[in-house]
C-alpha cells in the first residue's frame, strides 16, 4: 500500500485555476510599472461583461489544457520526492520548485532576457507558484498527523494512492 495520498480535484482545482493567476500576474505587473500615473477605471458595466466574460472563460479553458500535464507530473514527482525527504512536503519547497520550472526553460531559450521588462514572466511566475501550492494542498503522506482525514476521504473515493 502506497504512503502518498493524492486528492486529484486539487490538480484540477490547480489547473483551472492557472489562467486566472496569470493573468491577475500580467495586471498586477502592467499597472506597478505604471504606478506612478493615477488609475483611472471608466468601464461600462453592461457592454463590457459581454465582451470580456467570454475571453476569461475560453482564456481559462486553453490555461486548463495547458496547465494540467505540469500539474500531474509536478505533483506526482513533488510527492515522490516528498515520500523520501520530509523536507520536501513544506509547500514553500513547492511554490520554489514550480517557480523555478517555468524560470528554467526561459532562461535556458534566451540568456539574455531580463525578466523585469515584460509583464508576462510575472504572469507566468505567479501562475506556476499558485497552481504549485494548489497542487502541494491535495497531497498527503500517512505518516503525516493529518493522514487521517485523508484515510476517511480515500475511502469514500475522494482522494486516490500514488
Amino acid at each position: 500500500m502506497s504512503n502518498i495520498m493524492v486528492r486529484w480535484s486539487a490538480i484540477g482545482v490547480a489547473s483551472i485555476m492557472a489562467s486566472p493567476l496569470f493573468l491577475a500576474g500580467v495586471a498586477l505587473d502592467s499597472w506597478m510599472q505604471n504606478i506612478s500615473r493615477p488609475l483611472s477605471i471608466d468601464i461600462e458595466l453592461d457592454r463590457s461583461i459581454i465582451v470580456v466574460l467570454p475571453i476569461l472563460i475560453m482564456a481559462t479553458l486553453v490555461g486548463a489544457i495547458i496547465a494540467v500535464v505540469p500539474c500531474l507530473v509536478g505533483t506526482y514527482v513533488l510527492a515522490l520526492a516528498g515520500n523520501q525527504n520530509v523536507a520536501l512536503r513544506l509547500p514553500i519547497v513547492w511554490g520554489l520548485v514550480g517557480a523555478l520550472l517555468i524560470l528554467l526553460p526561459i532562461k535556458l531559450a534566451n540568456p539574455n532576457v531580463t525578466m523585469v521588462e515584460e509583464p508576462i514572466f510575472s504572469g507566468l511566475i505567479i501562475a506556476a507558484i499558485g497552481s504549485a501550492l494548489l497542487c502541494r494542498r491535495g497531497a498527503s503522506w500517512r505518516d503525516e498527523p493529518l493522514a487521517e482525514s485523508w484515510l476517511l476521504a480515500r475511502r469514500r473515493g475522494v482522494a486516490r494512492a500514488v
